[in-house]
């Protein structure tokens, strides 16, 4: 059976309408905060299923699924989303042959099926151009296909979050940035571990980073230089509280509000100690640089989440080693001042539970 004009505008027609509830879909996961970056093609998917139904059973011809999303595509380029127009286009694609034949088009199980698969290649937009440029690098073993698709990556999540930057500022702002660090750190070994599928020591950018990586270690951990930036840093606190008097007490209420919200929030005790952890961590290895190497192989990576759980451990101290080297010097007192603030932040966690049974 052939299109007749009548069917491209009842296609058409409710094409608008799903891209609309698409649309206001995005608006509505405004609840959901800062996870709204991650449910709201989910809940647009979700929205759209009935408008999808009634298409493919008041059209039942090949031909349907794609001019559906292809409209989407257009309107997508209209907007400034250029890319999006082939995305779209390969959905409607796999949606017309997820659906098979005309007789399918009656067939709820295959419009599920249909829809899905579509929904999956829509859902993951940004990212299918970046999975592509992945699979690139590991069958090339050229590490330009692997730094492109870091920096498209890098380019989809700041997209991402920008697109929703009202809701991450304010969760930020609120103290609930536990998401952000849950997200980074997988995505932190899964490209390390891809990095090191080929022999990353050959790659000029990780000999350019590492020269400059060490170069910089050693300048921070110069003992001369470390006094110098330490008395600098104390010069400067001793002014600041002479000239500000009530400092001390902004200080008490800033850590208060940002570790607990005043004894009433156990969460962001959580996201307080955890945040510090990470930073304590990363400190550490930035002074012991001279020290370690990368290691992109499973044991290597076992041995970086290892040493980071042991930054919380606040009962080990003994021949404590970080990545199976010994702490000393700089770095250990690091590690010391930055477990003081874990400490308060596991104290003021506790604090907060107890906040339905204080007097």
């Amino acid at each position: 059976m052939k299109f007749k004009l009548k069917d491209v505008v009842i296609v058409s027609l409710l094409g608008v309408v799903g891209f609309v509830i698409s649309m206001v879909s995005g608006m509505i996961t405004q609840a959901f905060g800062t996870y709204g970056v991650f449910v709201h093609v989910s809940i647009g998917s979700l929205l759209c299923a009935p408008v999808y139904f009634v298409m493919c059973h008041k059209i039942p011809k090949r031909g349907t699924i794609f001019i559906y999303y292809l409209l989407a595509g257009i309107i997508y380029s209209l907007m400034g989303f250029i890319p999006m127009l082939p995305i779209m286009a390969v959905a409607g694609l796999l949606g017309e042959l997820c659906i098979g034949n005309r007789e399918n088009y009656m067939n709820d199980g295959k419009i599920s099926i249909s829809y899905v698969i579509s929904q999956v290649i829509y859902a993951l937009h940004g990212f299918f151009f970046i999975l592509f440029l992945g699979v690139v690098y590991i069958t090339l073993h050229k590490y330009i296909w692997y730094w492109l698709t870091l920096f498209l990556f890098a380019l989809w999540v700041y997209l991402e979050f920008y697109q929703n930057r009202e809701n991450v500022k304010n969760s930020i702002k609120s103290n609930n940035y536990l998401f952000l660090i849950m997200f980074s750190i997988p995505m932190i070994i899964i490209f390390v571990r891809l990095y090191g599928i080929n022999d990353y020591k050959n790659d000029w950018i990780y000999k350019i980073l590492k020269y400059l990586s060490v170069g910089f270690s050693t300048t921070l951990t110069d003992l001369g230089s470390f006094i110098f930036v330490l008395t600098v840093v104390f010069i400067l606190l001793a002014i600041g509280f002479s000239i500000f008097p009530k400092i001390h007490d902004k200080i008490v209420l800033w850590f208060n509000k940002n570790s607990n919200e005043f004894d009433t929030n156990w969460i962001t005790g959580v996201n307080f100690s955890i945040l510090v952890g990470v930073i304590t961590y990363f400190m550490v290895l930035l002074f012991m640089n001279d020290d370690i190497e990368l290691d992109t192989s499973h044991s290597g990576i076992s041995n970086f989440i290892t040493s980071l759980v042991d930054v919380f451990n606040l009962t080990k101290w003994v021949n404590l080693e970080i990545i199976g080297i010994r702490l000393k010097g700089i770095p250990y007192l690091l590690l010391f001042i930055g477990r003081i603030f874990i400490g308060y932040g596991y104290y003021q966690t506790i604090q907060a539970f107890r906040k339905f049974g204080k007097s």
